[in-house]
């Protein structure tokens, strides 16, 4: 390393003051860090820099080369992006060791070092071995370059192993800087230099050589610490790890090159060497993106890939990359010529047509990139769907390659593809870890002793002088059907001082919710305290007449049915209410039916009676606190094998005190969107139960026409005599 280098490579060291691999503040650090927080900016930017040095190199060698040596050259360079995929999967596979031995303790990287070595050295002389088949295959005329290129290979492999330690503790800025000085602005400075002084192509790739060697020199002292540290227990690369990594990345690499390549073996040069300025010009989309999937890769690794910091970082690093590369593309594409002549010159003039949809194409690919790395951190084989993207780019460009618009077409269809096949996974894997840790997460409730036969929580809000009366009504209705019961009124946050009406009646229990939070909110608190062997609820504002409350009483029969509940849309129900509400109200259960498969003809008529196992099971998976909470009790219930829901006709004459507001059904229709996803996405719920639950017996629906009452005496509840009890399965 010549003294400059070593200046930099000091003033880098110094000016980082990044902790030790092997130190207990390091771990905590890096357990602190956000997404884009220490350095990672930094790193991303230079990243991105480098990425235009890299864009601003292919538009000089292609000024410089002219367009049928710049061919050559693309092909050589996308030969080389192709040789760093085992590069690629051993930084990777040390950034998953170091991150392991970080919950542990230090990491040596002493001998990984020793060993990158020696694999160094066999891999140039391998490569030099299959020069002469690469030189006949991109019909270079010389294997001088590629022989060059040999040399290229150990100086990469140090590199890669070095810089996967240092990504591991999210040392992002040592990294960058080493990055951007070597392979950005020393290669363009010496290339441009090689190549104004005669050597032509092997200037252009001797300077790859060269400033990966500044890159590693730099890295190397960075690391100087870990390298020399001896431990009993170093870093250690899994042969699993390390070749899932490798097959994964170079299913990537041959997916975003293959289209150079076979177009320089299907083009003439000229039309090659345009297809390369449009393909590099398309890749502009990738900058950032490229970078910031390093970032994101070592929070992957930290909880398996499938955690919560995956799922978040996974978010925001899929939004923001979809949306920086649909940005990129969206220039290409509105000036796809401006683009080419400012970069490439008037020569490639006809790149232009093939810029925009590479340039989309490259977004795609971004996020397959995203997604394979996740695939990678989750060490699952779905990591290897892009060789399918190889496979078909392949196939199609074989067969479409009349011009470079037709292959950069085919390129577009097989990223289209390709996406579906890593996201779909991706997503169940995600979501099937959330159910999971949903589960582990409910907590059982702790109801009060069973003492009474039935709870009746009334959920208020500033429902005025109406409510002391309509309490009444259902304290004597209870009463008079010789049953033991309590009330709980439950103010949700009312103002309008309705609670004093219920202060010393009988048998009334007065709860408060310091503010209004809805309805479902009223009713958790009021169930959670209910002493009931049966417990329910009917709305405050005395729409339902309590009255109807015997019927329900009644159809508590010896079998003990899990849900009782009301219905306007019975066809015994006699309801008066608007024409409006009443659509609103028919789609809206129409709309259940669809998204729940509910039997139920109405799912949000305000009283119900629940069994108390029934309560205990469903009430700790249940979120809504609105009106939807009706809902989410009947779909929670079924989802965990509760099927015996009895359906009551009611009365409702008087009036309709509550309204719909647009604001209402806009909040309903959020809340059910709100629990679908909770179902059939998250399956926060839980897994469905296919038999139902014991002393369930069997997915009935009934409908009860007001049934006379008998006593039945083990239970001191009134049961049904009424033997004409109308049913239908349930679906």
């Amino acid at each position: 390393m010549s003294s400059d280098v070593r200046a930099i490579a000091v003033a880098v060291d110094d000016v980082v003051q990044a902790p030790e691999l092997s130190t207990g503040r390091s771990r905590g650090r890096w357990l602190a860090s956000g997404l884009l927080g220490r350095g990672a900016w930094f790193y991303i930017l230079a990243m991105a820099a480098i990425s235009a040095f890299n864009f601003v190199f292919h538009v000089v060698m292609s000024r410089l080369l002219g367009p049928g040596h710049y061919g050559a050259l693309g092909a050589i360079l996308n030969l080389i992006t192709i040789l760093a995929v085992p590069l690629g999967a051993i930084q990777l596979a040390v950034t998953q060791g170091v991150v392991a031995r970080l919950k542990s303790g230090g990491a040596s990287l002493r001998a990984l070092a020793g060993k990158s070595i020696v694999g160094g050295l066999v891999a140039t002389a391998v490569f030099w071995c299959v020069t002469p088949l690469l030189d006949s295959f991109l019909r270079l005329g010389s294997p001088a370059p590629l022989l060059f290129l040999g040399l290229w290979l150990p100086l990469g492999i140090m590199a890669a192993v070095v810089q996967g330690a240092l990504i591991a503790e999210l040392r992002f800025m040592p990294v960058a800087v080493a990055t951007f000085l070597g392979g950005g602005l020393l290669r363009l400075a010496v290339g441009s230099g090689l190549v104004l002084a005669g050597f032509g192509l092997v200037g252009a790739v001797a300077a790859t050589v060269i400033g990966q060697a500044v890159t590693t020199g730099m890295l190397l002292f960075v690391a100087r610490k870990e390298i020399r540290l001896v431990s009993d227990d170093p870093v250690r690369i899994t042969i699993r790890d390390a070749t899932l990594s490798i097959a994964a990345l170079a299913g990537l690499t041959m997916f975003t090159g293959i289209d150079t390549i076979l177009a320089r073996h299907f083009l003439d040069p000229v039309p090659a060497g345009l297809y390369a300025a449009a393909a590099v010009a398309g890749h502009i989309a990738m900058f950032l993106p490229g970078a910031l999937v390093m970032v994101v890769f070592p929070r992957l690794v930290a909880d398996g890939g499938v955690g919560p910091k995956s799922r978040k970082t996974l978010a925001e690093a899929f939004g923001l990359m979809t949306v920086i590369g649909l940005g990129a593309t969206a220039v290409l594409a509105g000036v796809p010529k401006l683009v080419v002549r400012l970069l490439f010159g008037a020569a490639y003039a006809h790149a232009a047509e093939a810029v925009g949809v590479l340039a989309l194409a490259s977004a795609l690919f971004g996020l397959i990139t995203l997604l394979t790395y996740l695939h990678i951190a989750r060490r699952s084989l779905v990591a290897l769907m892009s060789w399918i993207g190889v496979i078909l780019a392949t196939v199609l460009i074989s067969i479409f390659h009349g011009d470079i618009k037709a292959i950069a077409l085919s390129m577009l269809v097989v990223s289209v593809a390709v996406l579906p096949l890593c996201l779909v996974p991706a997503a169940r894997a995600l979501f099937r870890a959330r159910s999971e840790e949903g589960a582990r997460s409910i907590e059982p409730i702790d109801l009060p002793d069973p003492e009474v036969d039935i709870t009746l929580v009334v959920p208020f809000y500033n429902p005025g002088r109406r409510l002391g009366t309509h309490v009444g009504e259902v304290v004597e209705t209870l009463r008079a059907k010789d049953v033991t019961f309590e009330v709980i009124a439950v103010s949700d946050g009312s103002t309008d001082g309705s609670e004093a009406l219920l202060v010393d009646r009988e048998h009334v229990r007065v709860l408060r919710l310091p503010k209004n939070q809805g309805k479902g909110a009223a009713l958790r608190l009021g169930l959670t305290q209910g002493r009931g062997r049966y417990l329910g609820f009917i709305d405050g504002d005395g729409d339902i007449p309590a009255g109807q409350l015997k019927d329900f009483i009644a159809a508590i029969r010896d079998a003990k049915p899990d849900i009782v509940l009301g219905s306007k849309l019975h066809p015994d129900s006699e309801v008066v209410y608007p024409l409006l509400r009443h659509l609103y109200s028919f789609a809206y259960q129409q709309l259940n039916r669809v998204l729940f498969g509910l039997s139920v003809r109405d799912t949000q008529t305000g009283v119900k009676l629940i069994r108390r196992d029934v309560l205990v099971a469903v009430l700790p998976r249940m979120l809504e606190k609105r009106f939807a909470f009706d809902l989410e009790l009947l779909v929670v219930a079924r989802r965990v094998g509760y099927r015996r829901f009895v359906e009551l006709p009611v009365q409702i004459r008087e009036r309709f005190a509550s309204t719909i507001s647009p604001k209402t059904v806009y909040g309903m229709l959020v809340d059910t969107a709100a629990i679908f996803y909770r179902l059939r996405v998250l399956r926060y719920y839980g897994p469905s139960q296919t038999e139902p639950v014991a002393g369930s017996d069997g997915p009935l629906v009934a409908q009860v026409d007001s049934p006379a009452l008998i006593q039945f005496p083990s239970s001191g509840l009134p049961v049904s005599s009424n033997p004409d009890l109308r049913t239908e399965l349930a679906d």
